[in-house]
């Protein structure tokens, strides 16, 4: 597995759009890792958002899912359709940084806002879970929350309680890792507290829920 050059991976799976392609050729080496999104989840992603119609997407982490989004949103923009925008909420300011020169150095930063929000604590019943300071998090509604963090060892559960009163009905959630247990486990009691309802498992890379509101 540590032979592994993760940029070819990440190019070698789907067919990408040649415009797409380009400019995924054209990431860092060193920003594409074994965290990062596998292909089949990124190719996913990508033709969730450009086909949508999401004006407000907010992402829980940032890296390469947040290049992946951002040229969906190029490619619908130069079909014509509504500009949208992500707003990435990232606890580690190294990180943070680091995803943002990456969109400047693509080109890519009117499509991104980056935020660097410390991990904050968030009680739920009677539960204590983690979720992101959102205090520069300005978007109400949320169209599209695609969820790829906090890291492993806080959980990911806090996130939806935390971002749910900005949701509307029709808005949609995304959670990544979902065959790992805590993950599997969030949407459980996501699901169980009736603040969403899932619609579907997608089985791409380690496993996506899509879920909505109640």
């Amino acid at each position: 597995v540590t032979s592994i050059n993760w940029k070819e991976y990440l190019l070698g799976s789907p067919r990408w759009p040649i415009k797409v392609r380009q400019t995924l050729e054209a990431l860092s080496d060193d920003f594409v890792t074994s965290w990062s999104l596998a292909p089949d989840s990124a190719r996913w992603l990508f033709c969730l958002v450009r086909d949508g119609d999401f004006r407000n997407i907010v992402e829980c982490g940032c890296g390469v899912s947040t290049v992946i989004m951002a040229l969906a949103l190029r490619e619908r923009r130069e079909k014509g359709s509504m500009f949208g925008r992500v707003t990435f909420l990232e606890h580690d300011w190294y990180w943070c940084q680091k995803t943002i020169n990456e969109l400047a150095r693509l080109g890519l930063c009117e499509f991104v806002k980056g935020c660097n929000a410390p991990l904050c604590d968030v009680s739920f019943g009677s539960r204590q879970l983690v979720s992101y300071k959102d205090t520069e998090l300005d978007i109400r509604p949320i169209d599209l929350l695609f969820v790829d963090g906090p890291p492993k060892q806080y959980g990911r559960a806090g996130v939806v309680p935390h971002l749910v009163d900005r949701m509307h009905k029709d808005s949609i959630v995304v959670l990544d890792d979902v065959r790992r247990k805590n993950e599997f486990e969030a949407v459980q009691l996501w699901i169980e507290n009736r603040l969403l309802i899932l619609e579907k498992f997608v089985l791409k890379g380690n496993g996506i829920a899509v879920l909505h509101p109640v």
